[in-house]
């Protein structure tokens, strides 16, 4: 990578504070599909808003930005059961994910890690992603569908809506994950791993 040798790098994977790893999942009740983040063109929350549509999923979306005015109107047009709730503050962020049935990534740019999706593996809710950087080794690529194909991502989210149990195995499985290897007691570990390798 850039002219760095292979076995010179190494990653640090980001950690979830041992406050945030839920005790089990409660994803079986969920009420909504959950989407967060700044609301711009690269985002993708067109590709959500056209599959909550198709999927007939109550889509919440938590954020502001410039396609704000757009995605609105997307939704009002579509007459998807989308509700914009504008920029929500960091701490009200766990008692949304408390709620969620699922939460939606729909990016189609590039995300390397996005923090949005670890903190809902904490919470043990199932994520609905598109195939963008880092994404299908956070949660599996099973778990991942094409960046931009609506019909794909309303597929899924239709799935996991009409399945309960389903909605709390994959809650657990993406929990467990979460706990292995985003805890912060790793992210200790491989960091000094990572210290003294580079003084040797």
């Amino acid at each position: 990578l850039l002219g760095v040798p292979a076995e010179r790098l190494d990653v640090l994977q980001h950690y979830l504070p041992a406050s945030e790893l839920a005790s089990g999942s409660a994803a079986h009740q969920g009420r909504y599909a959950l989407a967060a983040g700044r609301l711009s063109p690269e985002k993708g929350y067109d590709t959500a808003i056209e599959a909550a549509a198709q999927a007939g999923v109550p889509l919440w979306i938590a954020g502001d930005g410039p396609a704000a005015a757009a995605l609105a109107a997307q939704a009002r047009e579509r007459g998807a059961p989308v509700e914009m709730l504008g920029r929500v503050p960091r701490t009200e962020m766990p008692g949304l994910l408390e709620g969620a049935a699922m939460l939606v990534l729909s990016s189609r740019c590039h995300e390397f890690s996005p923090f949005s999706v670890l903190e809902a593996m904490g919470a043990g809710v199932p994520v609905v992603a598109t195939r963008s950087g880092g994404v299908p080794e956070l949660i599996g690529a099973e778990r991942c569908v094409p960046r931009g194909d609506a019909t794909a991502m309303a597929g899924r989210m239709r799935t996991l809506w009409g399945d309960p149990v389903r909605r709390r195995e994959e809650g657990e499985t993406l929990l467990a994950r979460a706990k292995k290897n985003h805890s912060e007691k790793r992210y200790v570990r491989d960091l000094l791993a990572l210290y003294e390798r580079a003084g040797a």
